[in-house]
This record gives C-alpha cells, sequence and structure tokens, in this order.
C-alpha cells in the first residue's frame, strides 16, 4: 500500500530539511512525526518534526459524460522544533534557534516546488508565534512552529 498524499508530503519536506546542501545553518535530523512528544535527553539537541495537520479540497471542474473532475487540494503541513535551553545563555540560544527557523521559513517561501513530488507547490508559509513563551518559562524549551500549505491538483 503506497502512503498517503499527506505522509509523501511530509516525507518530501524532512528529506528536503536533512539534505546538507540546502544550507540550513545548524545540522538536525528531520522526520514525520504524529505527535511531536520528546523525552528531556532528546532535547538536549534541536528536534524537528513535520506532520500533517489539515486537508482542505476545492472541486475547480466537474467531469461529465466520463471525463474526470480537476480538484485542488491544499495541505496544511506544521514543522515544529525544539530545544532546551540554558538559562544562563537564553538570549543567546534562542537568537540561534530563531535564525535556523527563519532559514527554514524562507526555504519554503517564493512559491518553492517541493522536492520529489511532481507538481506539489508551497503556497503559503506563516510563523504565527516565533517562540512559545509560555514554554520558555516552564521548562525552558524553545519552540517554534512553521506552518505551510502545500497545494497539488489531482484528477478524480
Amino acid at each position: 500500500m503506497s502512503a498517503s498524499r499527506e505522509i509523501q508530503i511530509c516525507n518530501a519536506i524532512a528529506a528536503e530539511l536533512n539534505n546538507p546542501t540546502n544550507g540550513f545553518s545548524s545540522s538536525f535530523a528531520a522526520a514525520k512525526h504524529w505527535l511531536e512528544v520528546y523525552q528531556a535527553t532528546d532535547l538536549a539537541n534541536l528536534q524537528v518534526s513535520v506532520t500533517p495537520w489539515r486537508l482542505r479540497r476545492e472541486r475547480l471542474t466537474r467531469g461529465n459524460g466520463g471525463s474526470s473532475s480537476t480538484n485542488q487540494l491544499d495541505y496544511t503541513i506544521q514543522v515544529d522544533m525544539q530545544k532546551l535551553v540554558n538559562m544562563a545563555t537564553l538570549e543567546s540560544d534562542c537568537d540561534a534557534l530563531s535564525a535556523i527557523a527563519e532559514q527554514v521559513f524562507d526555504f519554503y517561501s517564493d512559491a518553492h516546488y517541493l522536492a520529489g513530488l511532481t507538481n506539489y507547490q508551497v503556497m503559503e508559509v506563516a510563523r504565527e508565534d516565533i517562540c512559545e513563551a509560555n514554554r520558555l518559562y516552564d521548562q525552558p524549551l524553545w519552540e517554534s512552529y512553521i506552518e505551510m500549505v502545500v497545494r497539488v491538483y489531482v484528477a478524480t
């Protein structure tokens, strides 16, 4: 059984994030996850999860007489970045992590096409909260989400 489209998209994004030629300033291992839950020992290093979030479908053309319909599918994918930080070096740690998140954000801007998936295009990218401040107070854990909408057209 082949993977669903949303899993293919998450795997393609994780592969792009893990590709050293894409020029991110820090190395990390991105992976598709359904839950972004880590042990404290894991969070000593930057953890990057790629999670399917939403799917919206819009029918663009209606098939008639045996012809197929064309549908626009918009998949919302979330890239979650987490790392425990040291309170003594909080400012510099968070500055460096924010720079990495910004690099990922910029990489997926400008109507980026996903490598390995024909005609899958990133249409929107957002970082609604630059950093989850409550997590910094509680743990101290730096966490940032990058949400993107990946569009593909399919015939049914």
